[in-house]
């Protein structure tokens, strides 16, 4: 009786299963124990980037009176708040307040916006819910050409589509700006 190579292998692989099978447990304990380091140096990493970043964004929970939070950009450090949030067609309308901290005159600039529900507390490890959580939100570029007058808070409106305002539960703000307005001094 003569059998084919592809049935040979297959009785070869069936007789040697018991055999793997011992060695798999073993290499399955290692592979399960090296995919947890992996998992908490993820998490360490992540936590030290937050750490280092922790200035070059201002996140919100919509819902919480967290006053105001540090933003820093390449002209100088801001504080930023939320105002009023409303409905508006298939999203919310945000009033943004920006304490311009510098001497300087902003003028205009860019908002990197990020929005969306509000991260669910998990016992999960920690990164990988958060990155879970992050692809779901919305991001946006706003341009905004209003002066921002130094010492003072200055308002600028986001509209944010795309989430009714029952499940509007995060908002990430970057800013970049690089035109500035000084005093002449007198001559």
């Amino acid at each position: 009786m003569k059998l084919s190579s592809t049935r040979f292998l297959l009785l070869l692989l069936l007789c040697s299963l018991p055999l793997v099978t011992a060695c798999d447990s073993k290499q399955k304990i290692q592979l399960e124990e090296m995919e947890k380091r992996v998992q908490d140096l993820e998490t360490k990493l992540w936590r030290q980037e937050l750490r280092y970043d922790s200035y070059k964004s201002a996140s919100f929970d919509p819902a919480a009176d967290e006053g105001f939070q540090r933003l820093d950009t390449t002209v100088g450090t801001f504080a930023i708040s939320l105002g009023e949030v409303k409905p508006h067609a298939d999203g919310v309308k945000v009033q943004v307040l920006v304490g311009n901290l510098t001497t300087a005159t902003i003028s205009g600039g860019t908002f990197k916006v990020k929005w969306g529900p509000r991260m669910a507390k998990s016992e999960d490890q920690e990164w990988a819910h958060y990155a879970a959580w992050e692809k779901t939100l919305t991001k946006k570029e706003h341009r905004f050409t209003e002066d921002l007058r130094p010492g003072t808070w200055n308002t600028v409106t986001l509209t944010l589509p795309g989430i009714p305002p029952e499940r509007f539960g995060h908002l990430e703000i970057q800013m970049e700006t690089n035109r500035i307005k000084l005093l002449v001094p007198h001559k």
